[in-house]
């Protein structure tokens, strides 16, 4: 790996597929992607992180999150109905567990004692992509006609102002959204994020539940 990493941005992501897919590795697909693939990226990459003089993870969520929910007895959603709404209920779940991860993993660092590598999480905002693709019912179209969608450019903004911004260069565990809806297209700041986030016993149990599933397990030793 590499000897050292300074930025770390967790982006990939698949959105409400209408029917429940599994990744390679059996996880239902938007908990796999959009979750554990960050999760164990990151665990991967821990050691380069702290190897870098300050380090900056940034965990890309969207606003979906603040209706999700998140059940551990069916985390994969594999109950009757529990894959409902055509794939939004599974989105919801796994852009709140981007929140939860970045909240427990700035704890995690700075129970650790380690105060140079820092982490946010970020909605970009509704972006002008092909992450609608996969919809049961694509209204992408229907947004960008009556401008409701932000370019990509504008909203990789967030995620290049957590990444570079020098004023930002100790901001961690917090809440970037775009700020569309307050008539400031491609412009992010930090925000209260949903109180279901803010629930320390699911971010922890989550952040072990994780950890099991992927194998994957962080160790904050300091080079």
């Amino acid at each position: 790996l590499h000897q050292h990493c300074d930025v770390l941005v967790n982006n990939a992501g698949v959105l409400a597929h209408p029917e429940r897919r599994l990744t390679k590795d059996g996880f239902e697909m938007q908990f796999g992607v959009n979750h554990l693939g960050h999760f164990a990226l990151t665990a991967g990459l821990m050691d380069s992180l702290l190897a870098s003089d300050a380090a900056r993870v940034i965990n890309v969520t969207s606003l979906a999150h603040t209706w999700g929910f998140i059940d551990f007895d069916d985390l994969q959603l594999e109950k009757a109905f529990a894959y409902s709404f055509q794939g939004w209920r599974a989105y919801g779940q796994s852009k709140l567990c981007n929140v939860l991860f970045t909240y427990q993993l700035h704890r995690e660092l700075r129970r650790a004692g380690i105060h140079h590598v820092h982490t946010n999480a970020v909605h970009p905002g509704l972006v002008d992509t092909s992450i609608s693709r996969n919809l049961a019912l694509d209204f992408w179209p229907a947004l960008k006609h009556f401008g409701y969608l932000i370019s990509a450019e504008e909203g990789a903004r967030g995620q290049i102002r957590l990444a570079s911004d020098p004023e930002l260069g100790k901001v961690s565990g917090r809440y970037f959204t775009d700020l569309a809806q307050e008539g400031k297209p491609g412009v992010h700041s930090q925000r209260a994020s949903s109180n279901s986030s803010y629930n320390l016993e699911n971010a922890q149990r989550l952040f072990d539940i994780s950890s099991e599933l992927t194998n994957c397990s962080f160790k904050f030793i300091n080079p």
